[in-house]
C-alpha cells in the first residue's frame, strides 16, 4: 500500500477559500534580493523557513488557499497509516499560532479533489475513502466550521480533477477507479444550488494524472498523457479538439494560465518532462489560447513530474518540487519561467517534496507541504513537513523602479515591460523616462543669414559664405549694410 501511495499522484487541486477575519492587521515586508547577482548566502537567507510542524505530515491531500494568507489542508495519508485520514487544518500566515485544527471530514480520504464554490464553501470529492465509497462528496462550510455530506458522484473516482466554472458549478473530469486502467473518459457537474450531480458530455479520451485548467473565456483546457487534447465549453456542454501539442505531455505535468503582452486571451504554460532517446528531459510548451496553437519554449534545467507551478505577480511561473522520472529522486530545485521566455534558477527548497502541494500567497511566497523525500541511505521514504518559501522576492513594478518606458530588470532574473512613450517622445535607455525627441535644427535658420549662425536648438550652423559687399559695409539682415548699423537694423 505504501508503494501505491508513493506512485499515485496527488489529486489535482483547485483553489478554494473561506472568508475568515484576519487575526492580525500587521503586514510583513518581504525580504528583497537586490539582483540576480546577489550572493548565494544572501539568497539562501531570504529563501525559506521550515515552519513549526503541522499535526501530521502527509501526502495525497488537498491544498486550498484564500485571501493571500490562509491555506486549508484536508485529508491525505500520513506516516504509519494505511488509509485516508479525516484531519483538516488551517495555516494562517498572519495568525499566532499559524496552525489551527478545524472540524474533521466525515470520511478519511486521500487522492481526492477539492474545489471552491462561489459561496465560499469547499467541495471535496472522491478519493480512496475509509468506507470504500469512492463516489462520496462533502462540503466544508466556512461560517459554521462543519463538513456536510452531499449527493455522491455518479461513478467512483480517484486522482480526478475538479474545476470551478464561471457559473459556480464544478466540473469533474476523468480519474481512476477499480475498473479503469488508463483513466476514465467521463465528466460530471455538481450544482451547489440544487446539490445535484448531472452527467456532462463525455470527453474523447480517458484521463488520469491530467490537468484541467480554467481559461479566461470560461472554457476548460484538459491535457492528458498524449499529443491530443481537448477543451470543454460549459455553455454548450461540448468538447472540441485543440491542435496537437509538439510532443507528448506526460503525466504529472503542470498547466498555468497567464496573461501575455499583446496576446489576446493569454497563454497556458505547460511544464513537465518528455523522453528523448530513452532519457527524460525538461519540457516547456506554451499554448496560445485564442489561436489554439502551440509554441515549444526553452527547456528548464531538469526534468520533473508531480511538481507544482504557480504564477507570480510579475507574470513569471515558479516551478518547484517533483521527482526525476528516470531516477525517482525528489528535487529541491526551484526554477522560474519568466515573461521573456527564459528560465531562472531560484534558491533551492530546504526539503524534498515529491507529489507535495504548494500554494502561492502573501507577496509571492509559496507554502510547500507534504509529499515524499528520497532517502540517501536507501531506506523508506517519509512524508515531509511544510516550509514557507520566499525565493527571489519581487521588488515591485515599473513605478517602484521609477521607470515609465522600456524594459527593466525585475531583480529576479526576469524583465518588466514598462511600455512605450507617446508620439513625439522617446525613451531614454538609461533613465527609462520618456523625454522629448532630440531637437532638429530648422532649415529656415539660415534664411537671411550666412556664415556661423545660431540655430533653433541653441547651437550654431554654417550657412555658407556671405556675398561680397562694398568697402565699409558688411552682410547683415539679408543685405550689405554699414557694420555700425547692423545691430540697429537687425
Amino acid at each position: 500500500m505504501e508503494l501505491q501511495m508513493m506512485r499515485g499522484r496527488v489529486a489535482a487541486v483547485v483553489m478554494a477559500a473561506w472568508m475568515l477575519a484576519c487575526t492580525s492587521n500587521s503586514r510583513e515586508e518581504p525580504k528583497k534580493v537586490s539582483s540576480p547577482e546577489a550572493s548565494t548566502l544572501d539568497q539562501q537567507k531570504s529563501a525559506l523557513s521550515v515552519l513549526q510542524p503541522e499535526a501530521l505530515p502527509r501526502s495525497g491531500f488537498t491544498h486550498t488557499v484564500q485571501g493571500g494568507n490562509r491555506v486549508l489542508i484536508a485529508g491525505g495519508t500520513t506516516n504509519g497509516t494505511s488509509g485516508g485520514i479525516r484531519l483538516a487544518q488551517i495555516y494562517a500566515h498572519l495568525a499566532t499560532p499559524h496552525w489551527r485544527d478545524i472540524a474533521s471530514m466525515n470520511e478519511g480520504r486521500y487522492d481526492h479533489a477539492a474545489a471552491l464554490l462561489s459561496s465560499d464553501r469547499v467541495l471535496v470529492t472522491g478519493g480512496v475513502t475509509s468506507s470504500g465509497n469512492w463516489r462520496s462528496a462533502e462540503l466544508y462550510s466556512l461560517t459554521q466550521n462543519t463538513w456536510t455530506s452531499v449527493a455522491p458522484m455518479s461513478i467512483p473516482r480517484v486522482r480526478h480533477t475538479a474545476t470551478t466554472l464561471n457559473n459556480g458549478k464544478v466540473l469533474v473530469v476523468g480519474g481512476n477507479n477499480s475498473t479503469s486502467e488508463q483513466g476514465l473518459a467521463s465528466a460530471e457537474i455538481f450544482d451547489p444550488v440544487t446539490g445535484i450531480w448531472t452527467t456532462a458530455a463525455s470527453p474523447s479520451f480517458p484521463y488520469s494524472e491530467h490537468s484541467a485548467t480554467l481559461l479566461s473565456d470560461g472554457r476548460v483546457l484538459v491535457l492528458g498523457n498524449r499529443l491530443q487534447h481537448e477543451i470543454y465549453t460549459p455553455s454548450t456542454n461540448t468538447w472540441a479538439r485543440t491542435s496537437d501539442s509538439p510532443g507528448i505531455i506526460g503525466a504529472g505535468h503542470t498547466a498555468t494560465v497567464r496573461a501575455r503582452d499583446g496576446l489576446v486571451g493569454g497563454e497556458v504554460v505547460v511544464v513537465g518532462s518528455t523522453w528523448v532517446n530513452g532519457s527524460p528531459v525538461g519540457m516547456t510548451y506554451q499554448y496560445l489560447i485564442n489561436t489554439s496553437t502551440w509554441i515549444t519554449g526553452t527547456s528548464p534545467s531538469i526534468p520533473r513530474r508531480n511538481h507544482q507551478a504557480m504564477q507570480l505577480s510579475n507574470g513569471a511561473v515558479r516551478v518547484l518540487g517533483g521527482v526525476n522520472p528516470s531516477t525517482g529522486t525528489a528535487s529541491t530545485v526551484v526554477e522560474r519561467f519568466n515573461r521573456n521566455g527564459t528560465w531562472y534558477t531560484e534558491p533551492p527548497l530546504q526539503l524534498q517534496h515529491h507529489a507535495g502541494q504548494a500554494s502561492l500567497f502573501y507577496i509571492d511566497q509559496s507554502l510547500v507541504s507534504g509529499g515524499w523525500d528520497t532517502p540517501t541511505d536507501g531506506g523508506a521514504p517519509t512524508r515531509q513537513q511544510t516550509e514557507l518559501y520566499t525565493g527571489c522576492a519581487y521588488t515591485g513594478g515599473c513605478y517602484e523602479h521609477g521607470a515609465s518606458c522600456g524594459t527593466i530588470s525585475d531583480d529576479c532574473g526576469g524583465t518588466l515591460n514598462c511600455g512605450t512613450c507617446a508620439s513625439g517622445r522617446t525613451c531614454n535607455e538609461q533613465t527609462h523616462q520618456c523625454s522629448p525627441p532630440p531637437c532638429v535644427p530648422s532649415v529656415n535658420s539660415c534664411a537671411g543669414h550666412c556664415g556661423p549662425t545660431q540655430d533653433n536648438c541653441g547651437g550654431t550652423m554654417d550657412c555658407g559664405p556671405c556675398p561680397p559687399c562694398a568697402t565699409g559695409t558688411v552682410w547683415c539682415c539679408s543685405a550689405c549694410h554699414p557694420a555700425s548699423q547692423c545691430d540697429l537694423i537687425c
